[in-house]
């Protein structure tokens, strides 16, 4: 009883509880070439990279832009893509402020035609306790062909994709 009246005490943003974080990462494939966009709040990326340069609890454009490139090299580093078990690398790279208080950090890679695509996102153990990421993968024409969500525990998918060529 006495906690209860001490917990009742505190000013409310101490007194709840942080709600795991939600963030998404989709895979959309287009000809030789896979397009990942990873969009998370900037509370979670600032678990990833230090953005927020003046601590003062908000990320301005400027903060963002000298600090993007260790969040840029963060994602590419933790979410690893392999077509037919061979790892892909990413040919560019580009995050964005975006509406919402969010971060979207879009990789694209040279990927030919393939059957298998493997995806391991090892950015969940960087963000905190409970975090899920919803992952969809998209064909050639934008429709959704997996979704899954990932967690610390099962940070990893493979998809068996029929059609990975948009020419045919």
């Amino acid at each position: 009883v006495i906690l209860a009246v001490l917990i009742s005490l505190l000013p409310p943003e101490y007194a709840k509880a942080h709600d795991p974080g939600l963030s998404s990462l989709t895979i959309r494939q287009h000809t030789n070439t896979l397009e990942e966009i990873l969009t998370l709040a900037v509370r979670d990326a600032e678990q990833i990279a230090e953005l927020d340069r003046d601590h003062d609890g908000i990320v301005t454009q400027a903060e963002f832009a000298k600090t993007r490139s260790q969040l840029d090299v963060a994602v590419a580093r933790q979410i690893v893509l392999a077509a037919d078990g061979k790892v892909v690398k990413g040919s560019s790279i580009q995050s964005r402020l975006v509406e919402n208080n969010n971060v979207e950090v879009v990789l694209n890679f040279d990927a030919a035609a393939f059957a298998l695509l493997e995806i391991e996102s090892k950015l969940i153990a960087s963000l905190p306790l409970g975090h899920r990421q919803y992952l969809q993968i998209q064909n050639a024409t934008g429709e959704t062909v997996f979704e899954r969500l990932l967690s610390a525990a099962a940070d990893r998918a493979t998809v068996q994709l029929p059609h990975t060529d948009a020419r045919t």
